[in-house]
């Protein structure tokens, strides 16, 4: 199995630091990786199974994806101080191989590599098993302006510890876990119809699904009861909200958000005749307790950062400021209260300039209802907009 999926590797570095140190090697790339927009000039590879990109990570244990990191895992798991090795190589054989692969699983990229990078964790011990070695093996291949990333998997044996494989971007505006519930059976895995190999191209990002910019992930939901609120999330830069200027947001689960706490829980007509300030994507009476999920984020640097412009851009053309910050609150998949059958999807996107603020309001999926409910912006003082 190795010989037949594994790149070499014996003559790179060979990463074997103490537990205490996390086992972390950072690779300088001769030829610069693009990963989802983004291209960086170096790898940092760890004992426990994946890479990061654009800074060192210590976390204790793998996370849910989306986590919001530039991460690569073939697997991320608890491993044991072992041989792992690094190199970044751009042999003929090497190119040639990789050029073939790449080919294969990805016929319309006329590809020529350039340069492959490999990270190999070779007969390597679960933390606190003496024996079942597992081996795998993560790619980076890049040519022709292209990258891609293929994971390769020999012997992988099930195991006690909390495991990931898959990758994700430091916004998760793309992400993705390799659906195995079991990490044996890595080993007879593929997306590529090649047994115990995943390949996948990540020099660009996809096109968009939809509107949505992408959500939170499970540390920034809501509780999902009824009339439940965020606690208030803090703003780095403020929000100019028509002359006010707020450091603070609330989101609200019945479908709005305010800048101070808010306890009106029916919805209103516009001009709601409130000391509030209010921003209603789809104010109604929604229980996600019954499923879907309320979530928000607050975006300070990345891609996410570059769809906003260009977003701004097109809308309003006239004008051509940095964004500092996107907060973002989604309402997803919610049924409306009592009505456990419906489903609404929406979202409200803040778009923070040092001088100017923006709007933007996007629609999935909204079921009818009987109920009362309230689309748009209320300002203080009841003026309507």
């Amino acid at each position: 199995m190795l010989a037949g999926l594994f790149y070499p590797f014996r003559n790179g570095h060979k990463l074997n630091l103490t537990r205490e140190v996390y086992g972390l090697l950072k690779l300088p790339l001769q030829t610069p990786f693009s990963y989802f927009g983004l291209t960086y000039s170096s790898v940092y590879v760890y004992q426990n199974g994946f890479l990061t990109f654009n800074w060192p990570l210590f976390p204790s244990s793998p996370p849910t994806l989306p986590a919001n990191i530039d991460i690569v895992a073939p697997l991320w798991t608890d491993i044991d101080n072992s041989d792992v090795y690094v190199q970044e190589c751009k042999g003929v054989r090497v190119l040639q191989r990789a050029t073939n692969d790449i080919r294969q699983y990805f016929p319309n990229t006329n590809f020529s590599a350039n340069s492959v990078s490999i990270c190999t964790w070779g007969n390597v011990k679960y933390f606190g098993t003496s024996a079942q070695n597992s081996s795998f093996q993560v790619l980076l291949i890049s040519g022709s302006g292209l990258s891609f990333i293929v994971f390769n998997y020999g012997s992988i044996p099930q195991t006690k510890h909390i495991a990931l494989a898959g990758y994700d971007t430091d916004d998760s505006t793309s992400y993705y876990t390799v659906p195995v519930s079991n990490v044996a059976n890595l080993t007879h895995s593929t997306n590529i119809n090649v047994k115990g190999r995943w390949a996948f191209r990540i020099d660009t990002l996809p096109k968009e699904h939809g509107l949505f910019y992408p959500a939170g992930n499970q540390n920034t939901q809501n509780p999902c009861q009824s009339n439940a609120s965020s606690p208030a999330w803090h703003l780095q830069y403020p929000f100019l909200y028509f002359g006010r200027k707020y450091h603070k947001i609330y989101v609200d689960n019945n479908g709005l958000l305010t800048f101070e706490p808010f306890y009106e829980r029916l919805p209103k007509a516009f001009p709601a005749n409130s000391n509030r300030d209010i921003i209603a994507p789809l104010w109604a009476k929604f229980d996600c307790s019954v499923s879907g999920n309320i979530s928000y984020r607050v975006v300070t640097r990345g891609r996410i950062l570059d769809r906003a412009r260009n977003d701004i851009k097109q809308y309003f053309p006239q004008f051509g400021f940095s964004i500092h910050t996107v907060f973002i609150a989604t309402w997803n998949r919610v049924p409306y209260l009592n009505s456990p059958t419906t489903e609404s999807s929406f979202q409200v996107v803040l778009v923070i300039f040092r001088t100017l603020s923006f709007v933007i309001m996007n629609y999935g999926n909204i079921s009818s209802t009987d109920q009362s409910f309230q689309v748009g912006q209320n300002k203080n003082l009841a003026t309507k907009f």
